[in-house]
C-alpha cells in the first residue's frame, strides 16, 4: 500500500467517498520528503496548501510575549493538516509549522482543493477537520490544567507513539522542563514495561533520557542482589559502561552503582528504624547475599554499625 492509498483508506473511514473523488485525489497529491527543521507555514501568511503527514514528527510553534518559542500544536504521522482558518478564510496564519525530525509529507494544492468542491464528500470532510482541530485545541488546554505525571499520560495516550517526539518540544508543548519530562517519561514507560520493549527498537536520544530510564530501573530492582555491576545495567539498556557511566556522571554527578548503594543505605537505615526486622532480615531486604558483608557496607556508609543504632 503506497501513501495515496493510505490517504484514501484514512479519508473513507471518516466518510464514504467516490470513486471519482479518489481518481482526483491520486493525481493531485505529491509526495516530499523533508529536513529536519523545513518550515511549511509561516505566521502573517497565507495558507495555500494542506499536508497528510506520512512520517516524521512536526510542531506548531508561536513565539511568546517574552520572545521564547512555544510549542503550542505536536503533528503525528497520519495527521492531515493545514491553518484551516488561513486555508478556508485566507486569515494569516497564527502558527509556524515545522518539521522537528526528518519527515514526508503529502501536499494539496488550494488549487487542487477547490477542484474537489464539486464532490460533495469535500465539504463533509472540510467538517470533520474544523471539529478535529478544535477539539485538539481544547484538548491541549484541559491538558495544561492536569498534574505534571497527567500530562505525560495524556501525550502518551493522544500522540501516539510519543516516543518520535524529540525530547525537548515534548517537554515543552506539556509546559515541563526538558528534565522533568525526561523523569515522568523515565516512569510511565517503566509503569508500561516498556524499558526493555523499547531498548533495542528505539535508539536514546541523548545521555539524560538514558539515565532516567536506567535511575527508574535502579529505584524498582535495587533490592535485587543480581543488581550490582555496571556492566550488567548497560547490557540489560544495550548500552556500553562507558556510556553508562557517562550518562549518570552528566545528569547525576554520580554513577550507576553509586545509585544503587544509595537506594540500598537509605533503605537499610528506614528499617532499622523501624526495629521490626533482624539485621540478617534487612540485609536481604536490600540485596545483600550477607549479614557480614551488609554490616560492613553500612558502617562505611553511615559511620555506624548497623548493631549500634
Amino acid at each position: 500500500m503506497n501513501e495515496n492509498d493510505e490517504l484514501i483508506t484514512d479519508l473513507n473511514d471518516i466518510y464514504p467517498i467516490s470513486n471519482a473523488f479518489q481518481n482526483d485525489l491520486d493525481q493531485m497529491m505529491k509526495t516530499i520528503p523533508l529536513a529536519v527543521r523545513k518550515v511549511l507555514f509561516r505566521p502573517d501568511k497565507v495558507a495555500r496548501k494542506a499536508y497528510r503527514l506520512t512520517s516524521g514528527v512536526f510542531a506548531g510553534t508561536k513565539v511568546n510575549e517574552s520572545g521564547l518559542e512555544t510549542v503550542e500544536r505536536i503533528i503525528m504521522p497520519g495527521s492531515i493538516f493545514t491553518d484551516l482558518a488561513s486555508f478556508y478564510e485566507g486569515e494569516k496564519i497564527s502558527l509556524k509549522i515545522w518539521a522537528v525530525t526528518p519527515a514526508v509529507v503529502q501536499e494539496l494544492t488550494k488549487k487542487d482543493y477547490k477542484k474537489l468542491e464539486k464532490y460533495p464528500e469535500t465539504a463533509h470532510l472540510a467538517r470533520h477537520f474544523i471539529l478535529l482541530q478544535n477539539k485538539i485545541e481544547e484538548g491541549r488546554a484541559s491538558m495544561l490544567k492536569l498534574d505534571k505525571e497527567e500530562r505525560l499520560k495524556f501525550l502518551a495516550e493522544h500522540y501516539k507513539p510519543f516516543t518520535l517526539i524529540p525530547n525537548g518540544y515534548a517537554a515543552n508543548f506539556l509546559n515541563m522542563a526538558e528534565d522533568e519530562y525526561l523523569e515522568y517519561k523515565a516512569i510511565y514507560l517503566s509503569k508500561q514495561n516498556a524499558v526493555l520493549q523499547h531498548k533495542r527498537s528505539q535508539p536514546y536520544r541523548n545521555l539524560k533520557e538514558l539515565a532516567y530510564k536506567v535511575k527508574i530501573y535502579i529505584a524498582n530492582n535495587y533490592t535485587s542482589p543480581e543488581l550490582a555491576h555496571d556492566y550488567e545495567i548497560a547490557s540489560i539498556f544495550n548500552t556500553s559502561k562507558k556510556s553508562l557511566e557517562r550518562a549518570f556522571k552528566l545528569t547525576f554527578n554520580t554513577s550507576p552503582r553509586a545509585m544503587i548503594l544509595k537506594y540500598r543505605m537509605e533503605k537499610a537505615r528506614e528499617l532499622l528504624d523501624q526495629r521490626e526486622k533482624s539485621i540478617t532480615e534487612i540485609s536481604m531486604a536490600v540485596g545483600f547475599k550477607t549479614a557480614t558483608y551488609f554490616s560492613r557496607v553500612f558502617k562505611r556508609y553511615h559511620g555506624r554499625s548497623p548493631m549500634n543504632l
